[in-house]
């Protein structure tokens, strides 16, 4: 094998540096990002970590309102037509004790879901913000989970009128689920 001369040798060398620089450069950059994403890992972790302390922290009062609910919460014993039918009649007649104008009504959609099933009625008529506030307060009812969706005042050319357009919904335990269930 012929030998190298000095400037050959020289630029291997040099080759070599180069080469090593460049791996040493590769290899730095692809531990800076293994680092930062084990940075970021580790902040995600953290942050779920203190979300699952808070939960379990909050598990107690969590099942009680959870078993709350379930020995509560109406069950629809009828069709969701005719509850919803129901609903709409409640509604109706108690604006008329309040002595609302009911301008239109209908009735809404049945939804269901895991947590409930929901029936609602759409309702707009016209009153005294007294008169409303009292029909409002009849029918607003928590503990028979009975809630307003949407809610709407609106003045009328009476400056002593309203008109409310109002979304009634009333939850009930979901299709298929018993009183005497567990979901843990």
């Amino acid at each position: 094998m012929p030998q190298l001369k000095n400037r050959e040798k020289r630029l291997i060398i040099m080759f070599g540096g180069i080469l090593l620089l460049l791996g040493n450069y590769m290899l730095w950059e692809k531990m800076a990002m293994t680092r930062s994403q084990i940075i970021e890992d580790r902040k995600n972790l953290e942050l779920h970590r203190r979300e699952a302390e808070m939960w379990m922290k909050q598990r107690d009062e969590a099942t009680a309102k959870r078993d709350w609910i379930q020995s509560h919460q109406p069950t629809m014993e009828i069709d969701s037509g005719v509850a919803t039918s129901e609903l709409l009649k409640l509604a109706t007649d108690r604006a008329k004790e309040h002595e609302l104008t009911i301008e239109k009504n209908s009735l809404g959609k049945t939804i269901p879901n895991s947590i409930y099933d929901e029936i609602s009625i759409d309702l707009e008529a016209t009153g005294s913000m007294e008169k409303i506030t009292k029909w409002a307060h009849s029918i607003y009812s928590p503990s028979e989970f009975r809630l307003f969706k949407h809610f709407s005042l609106n003045s009328t050319a009476d400056p002593d009128k309203l008109k409310i357009k109002v979304t009634v919904a009333q939850w009930f335990k979901p299709s298929g689920v018993l009183d005497n269930e567990d979901s843990e």
